[in-house]
């Protein structure tokens, strides 16, 4: 219901068409995994090399 007030009532959706109809964007989807694996891994890896920072230290 949200996206047709968002999209379809008032023909916004004829404006958007009109406006990126001819603009694709081939790699946004791979480009989005790759930068959020990258982003997850190095926090991951951050983690391990200095938990101090994360404060994830030995509680003995």
């Amino acid at each position: 219901m949200t996206n047709y007030f968002l999209l379809v009532y008032n023909k916004k959706h004829e404006f958007l068409i009109n406006k990126y109809g001819n603009k694709n964007q081939i790699n946004l989807g791979s480009n989005y995994f790759i930068i959020s694996c990258v982003l997850t891994l190095s926090i991951v890896f951050l983690m391990i090399i200095f938990p101090e920072i994360f404060n994830l230290k030995n509680i003995n």
